[in-house]
């Protein structure tokens, strides 16, 4: 009756019990279970598809939220330039309309306000719909109450955006500082925004036309299955108006290519346009960033004399990626000597280096976060494993060292990360 369950909440919310976790849901199932006082799986199945609260309940206890401010910055800059450009084309009265779903907590859809603001938006020229299926976190998100920690990005820090925000506390604002700080969105932002629930399968959560001029789906799809995954795109495409910008997760982007969308050329910015006009030639699927190479800046042409072009051969092209990769991986080992040997700021120093040509390594965030590890500064190190995470959600050795780290302060934490990486073992065993 349990894989009941999972089909249940699967083709409700779109979430795979695989995806997930094998043992999200089984759990979630059972904490229910006995607050109901229900001792049989199909009891409780068969009560579950007649309460809605109890839905709810159930909903709660799968959906985990995962994010912070400025989340993927470069999107962020990208659609500052885009709404300032639209701006400029729209020299009429109209509001820009933009969809944020799932929203989580709200970190994402303030992030969009207030960059929207930056760009020159009044509530009077933009609205924002953040939508989520959770009542819980979207109570906090109405609320706007942040801590210090929701504010991870590097370029975007809380001093970057304080003037968003009032102290929840009265005191001095010198008391942003401290981590356990907590602020609150100004009221003049949450102006621009209508918090909702509901999910992206709800047919009765939205309007069935076209309506959005910009939508943000970041990090959801990843957690379906192909079919839901069609399901999930067909709505946003109805969802979207023409020329409409979509922003996804960056692993997300090749999902959407030929489903009427078609990839934004920007470094770091995983969007996509959509399609106004049937193309007849497939579009090229996008390969991640940090296999691409450098863009080079662009030359013109004399009018008076045409330079010829030089075909450079595959070979070559081959070979000077594997010699990248090779030397990267050089780097890596020479990093972690300079750790073992205690040479902390001159390992950090390459670290940084190499993020900052490539915001998606892996390896240098890992890093990055042995050496704060190291340095007894185990908030940053937290914050570099966890970036690790969201690039690769199963390296074992990122999952380690926070299990280690909480330990210390945080068992349940600990227990936490230690059952991730259990399952994941035990799914890597079975493959």
């Amino acid at each position: 009756m349990l894989p009941r369950i999972e089909s249940f909440i699967e083709e409700n919310i779109g979430i795979n019990s695989d995806t997930l976790g094998s043992d999200i849901i089984p759990k979630a199932v059972r904490f229910r279970m006995h607050n109901c006082g229900i001792d049989e799986v199909d009891e409780y199945f068969m009560f579950l598809k007649d309460s809605p609260q109890e839905w709810q309940s159930l909903i709660e206890k799968v959906v985990i939220p995962e994010t912070w401010f400025f989340r993927n910055n470069p999107s962020f800059s990208f659609l500052n330039r885009y709404t300032q450009e639209k701006l400029n084309i729209l020299k009429c009265p109209g509001k820009i309309k933009i969809l944020c779903i799932p929203c989580s907590t709200g970190e994402e859809a303030y992030s969009i306000a207030f960059t929207l603001m930056e760009a020159g938006c009044d509530e009077n020229r933009v609205a924002i719909d953040a939508i989520d299926v959770s009542e819980q976190v979207l109570k906090k998100a109405r609320q706007g109450i942040y801590s210090m920690d929701a504010f991870r990005d590097k370029d975007r820090t809380f001093d970057s955006c304080k003037h968003y925000f009032e102290p929840v506390e009265r005191g001095d604002k010198s008391n942003y500082r401290s981590l356990s700080q907590n602020v609150k969105v100004l009221n003049s932002v949450k102006k621009l925004i209508n918090f909702k629930q509901g999910n992206i399968f709800d047919e009765n959560s939205l309007s069935k036309k076209q309506d959005y001029d910009i939508i943000f789906c970041r990090n959801l799809l990843i957690y379906m299955n192909a079919r839901m995954k069609k399901r999930a795109i067909k709505n946003l495409n109805r969802w979207a108006k023409k020329n409409a910008l979509m922003f996804m997760g960056h692993a997300e982007q090749n999902f959407f290519i030929d489903k009427g969308f078609i990839p934004v050329r920007e470094p770091k910015v995983f969007a996509c346009k959509k399609i106004t006009e049937k193309i007849t030639e497939k579009p090229q699927k996008i390969t991640p960033l940090y296999f691409q190479n450098h863009p080079t800046k662009k030359t013109y042409l004399s009018p008076l004399k045409k330079i010829k072009k030089r075909k450079i051969s595959q070979d070559v092209n081959t070979v000077t990626k594997q010699d990248k990769i090779n030397t990267l991986h050089s780097t890596f080992h020479n990093v972690r000597a300079l750790i073992d040997s205690g040479s902390y700021l001159k390992a950090k120093g390459i670290c940084d280096g190499i993020i900052d040509e490539n915001s998606f390594s892996t390896e240098a965030y890992l890093l990055k976060g042995i050496i704060c590890q190291n340095q007894k500064n185990f908030l940053n190190a937290v914050d570099a494993y966890k970036r690790v995470l969201y690039l690769d959600p199963e390296h074992i050795e990122a999952l380690s060292r926070l299990e280690e780290i909480f330990l210390q302060c945080d068992i349940e934490k600990a227990v936490f990360y230690k059952q991730r990486i259990m399952r994941i073992k035990k799914r890597r065993n079975k493959s």
